[in-house]
């Protein structure tokens, strides 16, 4: 079941936060998760009477059934905002949402039958997926990984923040969660950007002799060895190699910023449509693009907003143009997830090169970045039970974007 609609806070609700924040305020994880199990799943033993007479309300509300998850999901998140940025306190994090899949062997009363039954409503919700994955990120630290095995995919949430806002937030969010997400987004992406800025500075000291030094004896005197950084990247050195080559030397910003300059001496909308076919076929690989392609780009261009060709050229035009192209080259939309354009590029161009063309369109449309962000969350989402294995073009091009962006976009950007 998917959790559609904001929920409105009642005066009761915001009394059972108030009650939670003070207790998350004073007592430990351990503590924490008692007073959930004994609050929200056995109905019953809770220190404060009040307090589950209140939840009980709650619960035989008539409004329960579209109101209790929304209010299980923001209590979780009163504790995690709290837990995320301690280790020893972020352990908690992946029990306390594994709480509500624990459904209890014995019910005492017909209030703890109603909890069971709100809490297991409660996990079929996005608002539990979302959960879920928020403790994928926070069992599996961001450190340099070259390898992952046969797992599946939606273990590999972590490695990839700009998916954060759109697999971790749901419609309906609250402020709480907001915060935590929005929070690890920016915490996670600076460590792979430290992470991939010491491996690139290790290549460029490694290829001129001056790695990190490290002194080793074999018995016939000291000597000393070239240990460069770890690849940050499930690729392999020679594909991240080809990765910054391409994009963190400046000529994709450079372009954009040019064309951006150009864009506004077009008359009008077909006139930059136009502009903009060329500006974005220079990425792509004649061989390719000749055979097909290119027509097939330049006809859907033309089919954008059509209505509107004799028209000036304005912000709200270009961003609409910019996210209907991405649906055409990424995914046309979460309910019928094609993607054959963007296999097919990647295919015949190079994961490399599919990626910078994606790029361009976002360097010249900032705005077109978070819908960029949302296609692949939507791809993610729709192959996150495939194993990794059977998704492997997805990985190279999650990976790849994750360059991609952290060079242009976040503080990685070195001449490389």
């Amino acid at each position: 079941m998917l959790a559609k609609v904001n929920h409105m806070i009642s005066p009761q609700e915001q009394k059972l936060y108030n009650h939670l924040l003070e207790c998350a305020e004073a007592e430990t994880p351990r503590q924490l998760i008692e007073r959930f199990r004994c609050l929200f799943i056995y109905g019953r033993g809770y220190p404060d009477a009040d307090m589950q007479k209140l939840v009980e309300q709650l619960a035989a509300s008539e409004v329960a059934e579209q109101s209790f998850p929304f209010i299980l999901n923001r209590c979780c998140y009163i504790c995690i905002n709290r837990w995320q940025w301690q280790p020893r306190t972020q352990a908690a994090i992946p029990e306390l949402v594994a709480l509500f899949d624990i459904v209890p062997k014995q019910v005492y009363c017909r209030i703890a039958k109603r909890l069971q039954e709100l809490a297991q409503r409660f996990v079929q919700t996005d608002l539990y997926a979302a959960l879920q994955l928020l403790a994928q990120v926070m069992q599996r630290p961001p450190e340099p990984c070259t390898s992952v095995g046969n797992q599946p995919l939606k273990d590999l949430i972590h490695r990839y923040p700009y998916l954060y806002d759109h697999c971790l937030l749901t419609t309906g969010s609250g402020g709480e969660q907001q915060q935590v997400i929005r929070q690890l987004r920016t915490q996670r992406q600076r460590q792979f950007d430290l992470d991939l800025s010491k491996y690139i500075i290790g290549q460029i000291r490694q290829s001129q002799g001056m790695g990190k030094l490290n002194r080793v004896g074999d018995g016939l005197g000291d000597r000393l060895i070239v240990v460069p950084a770890k690849n940050p990247t499930l690729l392999s050195d020679v594909e991240l190699d080809v990765a910054l080559k391409q994009f963190a030397g400046g000529t994709y910003r450079n372009a954009a910023q040019q064309f951006t300059t150009y864009s506004r001496t077009a008359h009008s909308y077909h006139e930059f449509k136009d502009d903009f076919y060329e500006y974005l076929t220079a990425a792509i690989d004649p061989r390719y693009g000749k055979r097909y392609f290119n027509d097939q780009l330049y006809a859907q261009l033309q089919n954008i907003l059509p209505d509107h060709h004799t028209e000036a050229l304005n912000h709200s035009l270009i961003v609409s143009t910019c996210r209907k192209l991405l649906n055409f080259l990424v995914v046309n939309n979460s309910d019928q997830v094609q993607h054959f354009v963007l296999v097919d590029l990647m295919s015949n161009m190079g994961v490399t090169s599919t990626i910078g063309l994606l790029l361009k369109i976002v360097l010249f449309c900032g705005g077109a970045k978070s819908y960029l962000e949302k296609l692949f969350a939507i791809l993610f989402q729709h192959y996150q039970k495939h194993t990794t294995d059977g998704v492997e073009w997805l990985v190279k091009a999650l990976e790849n974007l994750n360059v991609a962006f952290s060079t242009h976009f976040n503080g990685a950007n070195l001449s490389y």
